[in-house]
């Protein structure tokens, strides 16, 4: 047996071992699951219904994180659940919901809603986030770019159920690296599946190898 196959067998197995044990157990049915595991995770009872009329706010002089953000979960909605959300743009938090926000600390939207809440200190910790989930709004607040890049993976995990009546679990989520580096080991690919290999990169790697667990 190759090296190469041992190799990608060891790094799938945890993964293997994690689907089937929430199949043979329901807990993807009752418990809001992202993997790897938060360092700290809170379930509610309420929910946030993804209806295409939720606008994913941006800030008025919105950067390009802040944008690039919004495109890929308005991706994500459209390619993987058959969903059109737009962006909109604010210069200040919708009194009411619903609502979606994602940024960075240097995100004016995301200033305001840690400073409402009295949350600044949350997110201090480097590529660190803090996602909370309730019946109005989606937010996550990153302590950087990077940690609002990771709060969106773990969002994308969370995304429950059927055809038009898809629903995101209320929950609170605060997570940081253990270490300042995550790496993995892979063959890149010859020209001609380079498309593909982003594509992995973007739908699996960024979605399964980010903070604390596999720091």
């Amino acid at each position: 047996m190759s090296r190469w196959f041992l190799g990608i067998f060891g790094r799938i197995l945890p993964l293997l071992l994690l689907w089937s044990g929430l199949c043979a157990k329901g807990h993807a049915a009752t418990w809001p699951l992202i993997f790897p595991t938060p360092r700290e995770v809170d379930a509610r009872s309420e929910r946030f219904s993804l209806d295409p009329f939720v606008p994913i706010l941006v800030p008025q002089a919105a950067s390009l994180e802040d944008l690039a953000l919004a495109r890929f979960l308005v991706a994500e909605l459209s390619d993987k659940h058959g969903m059109a959300f737009k962006t909109r743009r604010a210069s200040a938090l919708p009194a009411t919901g619903p609502f979606i926000l994602m940024g960075g600390a240097g995100n004016p939207l995301i200033q305001e809603y840690l400073k409402g809440r009295g949350a600044e200190a949350a997110v201090r910790s480097p590529e660190g986030y803090l996602l909370e989930v309730d019946a109005h709004a989606v937010i996550i607040a990153g302590a950087d770019e990077a940690g609002a890049f990771y709060g969106l993976q773990s969002l994308r995990q969370l995304i429950q159920g059927e055809a038009a009546h898809k629903f995101v679990p209320g929950i609170h989520v605060r997570d940081w690296p253990a270490k300042p580096f995550r790496g993995i080991k892979l063959y890149l690919p010859g020209h001609e599946n380079i498309a593909y290999f982003n594509r992995f990169v973007r739908d699996f790697l960024a979605l399964y190898t980010t903070e604390s667990s596999w720091s």
